[in-house]
């Protein structure tokens, strides 16, 4: 899981999802949980950029530690990403919807897109992207004006979902400008 960690970590970073310094990743090893710790570079992942996901959480885990732990306690998922695409983000500041519906093919892996407010790294935001991937029945959810949190059963299924997130939220800006 630790090598597949790091080479979404390169795609991400590679994608222009994130910064090297901001998202992280968190994944299943077992009945544990690991996090990236805080500040460590996505395109740059080693065996030691991980720490063991504990509530309340460690200094040095990532500032988003209580948003992957809510969703850990509420839904049954292995991997869980948190990334700043821009269009995703754009999308988040200039529409008012609660959640956009895929629009393409990208439906079959993610159904909708869903957003909510909260400030980043704080339990309410863990709580609003909690509620909303449940009032939404989706898999990512956009915190305004901050990013994208995608859960899968894996890293991959995850990741996946980050692209089509973002894939569609270009769609739907694009679309946006040009109404029918």
């Amino acid at each position: 899981m630790l090598e597949k960690a790091k080479k979404i970590g390169k795609k991400l970073v590679e994608r222009g999802y994130t910064d090297s310094f901001f998202g992280n990743i968190s994944f299943k090893i077992g009945d544990e949980i690991w996090i990236t710790k805080s500040g460590v570079p996505l395109d740059e992942l080693e065996d030691d950029s991980f720490v063991l996901l504990q509530n309340p959480p460690l200094s040095e885990s990532s500032s988003e530690s209580p948003t992957h732990i809510k969703i850990y306690q509420e839904f049954d998922v292995s991997s869980v990403i948190h990334v700043h695409p821009f269009y995703c983000v754009l999308c988040s500041m200039i529409f008012q919807e609660d959640f956009v519906e895929s629009r393409t093919e990208g439906r079959i892996f993610l159904k909708k897109i869903a957003f909510c407010e909260g400030k980043a790294g704080s339990w309410a935001l863990a709580n609003s992207v909690v509620q909303s991937l449940k009032r939404f029945d989706t898999t990512a959810v956009v915190a305004r004006g901050h990013g994208l949190f995608c859960i899968g059963s894996s890293i991959d299924d995850a990741y996946l979902r980050c692209v089509v997130a973002e894939n569609e939220c270009k769609l739907w800006y694009h679309c946006n400008l040009f109404p029918p």
